[in-house]
């Protein structure tokens, strides 16, 4: 901000001014304070459900791969009785 011509006559007057323009920079200050908490506060909410979505599709894929690995086990079980011990 600039500078008054009461502030460069009145010492009291400039005193005042600056106790004013440091209240407000405080207050914004701790506006921004706040902001920046509710930031990280969201920030790591994103951080835990896409953990838990990775978890989420990691615990799929292995019910997949355990599905197909099972189904090619009875395959090859069905084949070695029918071909191997029936003939």
């Amino acid at each position: 901000m600039a500078v008054t011509k009461i502030e460069k006559e009145n010492l009291e007057a400039h005193v005042e001014l600056c106790a004013e323009r440091y209240k407000t920079m405080m207050e914004k200050l701790d506006s921004t304070g706040h902001k920046v908490t509710a930031l990280e506060i969201v920030i790591g909410e994103l951080r835990d459900m896409l953990g838990e979505m990775a978890n989420s599709r990691n615990n799929q894929i292995i019910k997949y791969a355990s599905t197909t690995i099972g189904t090619l086990l009875a395959i090859i079980g069905y084949f070695i009785v029918k071909f191997v011990i029936n003939s």
